[in-house]
């Protein structure tokens, strides 16, 4: 068994260019989630700190509001964010990284559905594990 890592992806076009592109190590893609979730969470407390008046009316309605709030921040930071920036989110550019596919084309301009579906199962593998979140009070 070849126990040897690859650490380039090599990419030939149609006209038979052969480019190669180094592949970001675990570490990295680590750092630029965790900036990722920063600027997530940060944005998401901003909201929360507006949406807390709608507590003042009904405790429940203000829940409900965070809740959705939260998932179109979470889900819709990614989408934004790899569609205008072609790959990248923030802690991603911060990072010089960006996601392509075997073929190298990046974010959402070549995948749409693929690019959708990968950020709401991100988003949801989150929101179960960050549970406890929601359930403290605003």
């Amino acid at each position: 068994m070849n126990s040897s890592r690859v650490s380039t992806l090599v990419i030939r076009t149609p006209e038979g260019i052969s480019f190669s592109l180094p592949l970001a190590c675990p570490v990295t893609r680590c750092l630029a989630w965790f900036i990722d979730i920063s600027c997530i969470m940060g944005v998401t407390t901003i909201i929360g700190a507006f949406l807390s008046l709608a507590s003042l009316i009904s405790f429940d309605l203000g829940r409900a509001l965070f809740t959705v709030a939260f998932f179109v921040v979470q889900v819709g930071y990614g989408i934004i964010c790899e569609w205008l920036w072609r790959g990248q989110t923030v802690g991603k550019r911060l990072l010089r990284l960006r996601v392509m596919d075997a073929q190298g084309l990046l974010g959402l301009r070549a995948h749409n559905m693929h690019l959708f579906c990968r950020i709401s199962i991100n988003s949801v593998e989150l929101h179960s594990s960050r549970s406890e979140l929601l359930t403290q009070p605003l």
